[in-house]
Formats: C-alpha cells, sequence, structure tokens
C-alpha cells in the first residue's frame, strides 16, 4: 500500500524484518549520487535524529563492504546500523 511520501522519494509499507546494512548502503549510494538526492535524504533523516550533520558511504579499513555512517557531532562516525530501527527502515524502503 504506497503512502504519501516526502518531496522526490516513493516510500512503501514493508516488513518489519531488520534491514541488510550493506543493501541500504547501497541504496544510500545510489540516492547520494542523484542531484540533490544525499541533501534531501540527510533533510529527512534529520526528522529521526536532529543531530545529524552528515551521511557517509565508507569501507572500514580491513573490510569487504561499505555501510552508512552518521556524523552526530561526536569525535567519531556512528554506524548507521546504530541509529536504529526507524533510521535504517526508512533507507531500506527508499527507491
Amino acid at each position: 500500500m504506497a503512502h504519501p511520501s516526502p518531496k522526490g522519494f516513493r516510500v512503501s509499507q514493508r516488513s518489519v524484518r531488520p534491514s541488510h546494512p550493506v543493501q541500504d548502503a547501497e541504496k544510500y549510494n545510489q540516492i547520494a549520487l542523484e542531484a540533490d538526492g544525499e541533501f534531501r535524504f540527510e533533510r529527512i533523516m534529520r526528522e529521526i535524529e536532529p543531530r545529524l550533520k552528515r551521511l557517509r558511504y565508507a569501507k572500514l579499513p580491513g573490510t569487504n563492504s561499505a555501510l552508512v555512517f552518521a556524523d552526530l557531532g561526536l569525535s567519531r562516525a556512528v554506524p548507521a546500523t546504530q541509529m536504529g530501527q526507524a533510521f535504517n527502515r526508512i533507507t531500506s524502503h527508499l527507491r
């Protein structure tokens, strides 16, 4: 069932199962490469986490896959997987 969505994104109902962090990172990367995609996505995510300054698509040394990291103004970026289910589900449900 489709629902009204934030401007420029299509959102729909999905499973309550946890999302897959690597797949979510790839979706984020695709969105970030669109014109203003990164800005629009970060604006939506700030509704959930107002401290959010930036999101980054990055691969940690010694790992095989990139993930999304959130800059909350702390000494280190936080993996998006630690930002809570709402944050992760929005990422996994965007097209």
